[in-house]
């Protein structure tokens, strides 16, 4: 359905500030990854895994955007996917509901449908990914899960830094959950997360 939905996006053209995402500067093609991250004046905000998303796309398929949609609707089927796995792991109903609303909610056709809004995408895969891992840390209290949500949340703000959200809304889903915030078991394992947040 998505694909069907985001169709007319496929082979469309670069149009106003996406020809600056998929025919990037000569100079950050050069530098590569390493100069990406040292960079902190390439755009308005420090988003170095999506510039390094991008030159990786570049390399692929130079300034045709076909290959840029595609990657932006992948992004936004599996984010609607983690939508349903986390409906499922808060044992909420209606989950494949929620993760369709998602999909095809017209809020996200900008998003989706232009290359420059692949940034929005690709932070808002990882933000879901690491509150999916981090509740399945609520559970188990695995340290690995743990370091995984941290490490997907960081990613996250490399993308975007509008992720920075994310403490916040698992603060809100653990009061929900547990009906009371507990100190030792709630917040204080979420507060490196507000300090990355911060610090992006």
């Amino acid at each position: 359905l998505i694909l069907v939905a985001y169709f007319p996006s496929l082979p469309g053209q670069t149009l106003w500030n996406n020809s600056g995402e998929t025919v990037l500067p000569q100079a950050e093609s050069e530098r590569g990854v390493a100069g990406i991250l040292s960079n902190t004046d390439g755009s308005q905000q420090y988003d170095p895994l999506l510039r390094s998303a991008f030159l990786l796309q570049y390399r692929l398929w130079g300034g045709s955007a076909q290959g840029y949609h595609l990657v932006s609707v992948l992004l936004h089927t599996l984010s609607a996917g983690l939508v349903v796995l986390i409906m499922r792991r808060l044992k909420l109903p209606g989950a494949w509901a929620a993760g369709l609303i998602f999909a095809l909610h017209p809020v996200c056709t900008e998003a989706v449908g232009i290359i420059s809004g692949q940034g929005t995408i690709l932070s808002g895969f990882l933000f879901l990914a690491a509150g999916l891992i981090y509740l399945h840390f609520d559970e188990k209290r695995s340290k690995a899960l743990y370091g995984w949500a941290l490490a997907l949340f960081l990613l996250a703000l490399l993308s975007n830094a509008v992720a920075l959200t994310l403490p916040l809304a698992l603060v809100i889903v653990l009061w929900w959950k547990h009906g009371r915030l507990q100190l030792k078991r709630d917040l204080s394992p979420i507060l490196p997360f507000f300090a990355i947040g911060a610090a992006g």
